[in-house]
């Protein structure tokens, strides 16, 4: 117990009042149990106190149980939050005339528009988006390593690369499809707030 609040229960007490509060105790092993403790000042006939009776209830398993429910309602809070926050993805994705979807930072797919289902239709690959949806499967592994193109490297991050490039640099990719390779240039916006990046990844133009 801190000092200042060990000073407060003797001045409560010595003041013939009874003090309650939740105390940390350490075990020997070094573990942390917690007591939920009421302490009351016994006097005699004449107002002076003659003991103190303690009780204490151990609380500790409590504690740790509204510690996991106030976890999992964050986690929940945090679900509703992102799922709130890719429905407004998919509409404002879906006001595109051109294929796109949203990334994370790790390139799993968050949404995508009905522009790009059909794209990967027409591809013969609509089942391969939806695997790469439902197992967050990378997005830059259907690119293709070639000269002048955009590819998959663990010493870049090839959307920020993409974000920075100027039209001196085409942004193109060759994505490997059920149908046969795919050429597509590629235009990224990023967006995002308190640490949490999203991309926005457009097919500008697509060549077979």
């Amino acid at each position: 117990m801190p000092t200042s609040r060990r000073r407060a229960l003797w001045a409560t007490i010595q003041q013939r009042k009874i003090w309650k509060g939740v105390v940390y105790n350490r075990r020997k092993d070094g573990s942390t149990y917690v007591v939920n403790a009421t302490i009351v000042p016994i006097t005699d006939s004449e107002g002076k106190i003659v003991e103190y009776i303690g009780i204490r209830t151990d609380i500790t398993k409590l504690i740790e149980q509204e510690r996991e429910l106030e976890s999992l309602r964050k986690k929940e809070m945090l679900s509703k939050i992102d799922r709130a926050f890719e429905i407004k993805l998919s509409d404002l994705i879906d006001a595109l005339p051109l294929p796109a979807l949203i990334l994370d930072q790790e390139d799993r797919i968050i949404t995508s528009n009905i522009d790009l289902k059909r794209f990967f239709k027409e591809a013969g690959s609509e089942s391969l988006l939806v695997k790469m949806k439902e197992e967050g499967l990378p997005f830059s592994d259907l690119f293709i390593p070639g000269e002048g193109l955009i590819y998959k490297d663990d010493l870049f991050d090839w959307k920020d690369l993409l974000v920075s490039l100027t039209e001196l640099y085409p942004p193109i990719a060759k994505l490997k499809l059920a149908s046969g390779d795919r050429t597509v240039m590629l235009r990224v916006k990023e967006f995002g707030e308190e640490g949490v990046r999203r991309f926005l990844v457009v097919f500008e133009q697509q060549k077979v």
